[in-house]
């Protein structure tokens, strides 16, 4: 194929690509009009260079002037769509300039099909070849037509036009897209004008070659739209990225929230529905299909409630800061639930006022509440009681005795009775009443953890309670250190006096095992019975103070204390802490 006619269907193929590839570009964003006339322009020079290839191989004058009229058609979109791409574009460039090159441009096609054989040649005298790179082209002989400044006119002013967008946006800054697209397109359309000119006036007898610089205008063309091509992949790709780590954020925001069990909502004031977060309809018991009325919701909330919602709404709709509430929602159940609020008064985008809070199930912390202040009344009312115990053996036993003791020394005085006999009385007397103001002392402190240490204190201790109780106690001990610290020693003490006492009063058993264990830097305790057991979850409800007293003990120390027991099987009381490095 001769070198020529190869380079033109090169030309026509490239365009064609583009127009193809920009086409399916605009139809995924029509708003890009600079894609869309690229794309005409692109289609309009395969066109041109297909007719252009078609005169150069002309075999008579009419066929020639044929060819000539109808390649306007295409000329007619490469000028319009140039200046129309280069407006959307660059987004510069004189309005009036680009209508009228748009205008002239359309009055040429007019006058093309109205003037025979066309606008270019008044008449065209005959067809004659010459050799170009190889290629045998056909070159018209012919007469020019006064009417073709029409068409070079438009030319020029779409040169003044690109000019003009050109230096705009060199003087914006944009020297790349000034030079890459502007300026090469304001030079190819300046050898094109001058080619035209010397051809058509018949200056210089040459075939039409104007599609190659149209081709080097649409490569221009393509390389700009392409770099900004590239450049938005690579903002989307970001994007992209962008919004999955919001996603990515946005679910571990819904996670925190779920598992703190926060609702998040959101009310507009104008027709006062409610859009709210999945975990803030499971609060209220509510189905989760849409947006619902205030009324609907302050319909579930307890009617003792209802009016400081009612005030506490209308002030954050007027004081513009974050207000909070607390107040009961009734459940379809019977029960009630105690939700925590916080909200502020906002607007959103479109100024419409709005309240924005998060909900919070706060009806465990209410009833932790609940229960530490009846815990409370019980611990006064314990320390009451053991105060009255204390009074009563001080003023009903202790005192007594110490009366009797006083009336039997004033008998010593008065020479009265057996001195000798009755000396041996008081003595037995004050020995009895020294063991029980012991036992007292050591209920309320025991003296022996000091002097003896934890494991002798507690088998003197079990021995004792044996002994009153009538109960088998065995006590086995392992590796116990002479020196442990205060605070785990009283704290195990405790738990193992509490836990005999519960045992002695309650349990009804025969057998009893305490075991002392000192390994690894631990110190054990276990209290075992075999008597009648009891629930433990049962006991912890009804805020048995025994149990609370110790488990509070060992959480002092930072210990563990378990209850392994249910009824009938009797009852095992583990306690277990660290010890410091001894």
């Amino acid at each position: 194929m001769p070198f020529v006619t190869a380079a033109s269907l090169i030309a026509a193929t490239v365009c064609f690509t583009f127009a193809i590839i920009y086409v399916g570009v605009w139809a995924r964003q029509p708003r890009r009009l600079d894609h869309f006339f690229f794309a005409v322009s692109a289609l309009s020079v395969a066109t041109f260079t297909l007719f252009e290839s078609a005169a150069m191989h002309a075999e008579s004058p009419q066929h020639y002037g044929d060819i000539v009229r109808w390649a306007h058609v295409p000329g007619f979109g490469m000028i319009v769509g140039l200046a129309w791409f280069l407006h959307f574009y660059m987004r510069a460039g004189r309005r009036w300039l680009l209508w009228t090159v748009t205008g002239l441009r359309t009055l040429t096609v007019i006058i093309n099909f109205i003037l025979t054989p066309n606008i270019n040649q008044r008449e065209i005298s005959g067809i004659s070849y010459v050799n170009v790179l190889g290629d045998q082209v056909s070159v018209a002989h012919f007469v020019p037509n006064p009417w073709m400044v029409v068409a070079q006119a438009s030319l020029l002013l779409a040169i003044v036009y690109c000019a003009d967008s050109t230096l705009t946006v060199w003087r914006r800054g944009n020297r790349r897209m000034a030079i890459a697209v502007g300026g090469a397109t304001t030079f190819f359309l300046l050898v094109n004008m001058a080619m035209a000119v010397l051809i058509l006036w018949g200056l210089l007898s040459f075939p039409y070659t104007l599609s190659v610089f149209f081709t080097g205008i649409i490569i221009s063309m393509a390389f700009g739209l392409s770099s900004d091509l590239l450049s938005s992949f690579g903002l989307m790709h970001a994007l992209d990225r962008t919004n999955a780590r919001l996603r990515e954020t946005e679910q571990r925001m819904i996670l925190s929230a779920e598992a703190a069990n926060v609702g998040a909502w959101e009310r507009r004031i104008g027709d006062g529905t409610i859009w709210a977060s999945p975990k803030w309809y499971e609060l209220f018991e509510l189905d989760d299909d849409g947006p619902i009325a205030f009324e609907d919701i302050l319909k579930k909330v307890h009617p003792d409630d209802r009016a400081l919602i009612n005030e506490r709404v209308a002030a954050a709709l007027t004081g513009g800061q974050f207000y909070e509430t607390e107040y009961r929602v009734q459940l379809a159940s019977g029960g009630t639930r105690w939700i925590s609020a916080r909200f502020r008064a906002d607007r959103d985008q479109k100024g419409v006022q709005m309240l924005r809070g998060a909900s919070v199930d706060i009806t465990r912390q209410k009833e932790a509440e609940t229960a530490a202040r009846a815990l409370s009344g019980k611990l006064i009312d314990a320390q009451e009681a053991e105060r009255s115990r204390l009074a009563r053996a001080l003023h009903d036993d202790i005192s007594q005795r110490l009366a009797l003791l006083s009336i039997r020394f004033a008998g010593l005085g008065d020479g009265s009775g057996n001195a000798e006999s009755d000396i041996a009385a008081i003595d037995a007397q004050i020995q009895e009443l020294s063991r029980e103001i012991h036992r007292i002392s050591h209920g309320l402190h025991p003296a022996k953890l000091e002097q003896l240490g934890l494991e002798s204190a507690l088998r003197g201790f079990c021995r004792d309670v044996a002994i009153a109780r009538e109960l088998e106690i065995d006590f086995e001990s392992l590796n116990v250190p002479r020196e442990l610290p205060d605070d785990i020693s009283l704290c195990l003490y405790r738990v193992a006096q509490e836990s005999l006492q519960n045992v002695a009063r309650h349990s009804g058993a025969s057998d009893v095992t305490v075991k002392l264990v000192v390994s690894d830097n631990t110190v054990s305790m276990s209290v075992r019975d075999n008597g009648c057991g009891f629930d433990p979850d049962n006991a912890n409800s009804n805020g048995c103070l025994g149990l609370v007293s110790m488990r509070e003990r060992m959480r002092l120390v930072n210990g563990s204390f378990e209850i392994d027991s249910s009824p009938g099987r009797g009852t095992t009381i583990n306690a277990v802490t660290a010890l410091p490095h001894l």
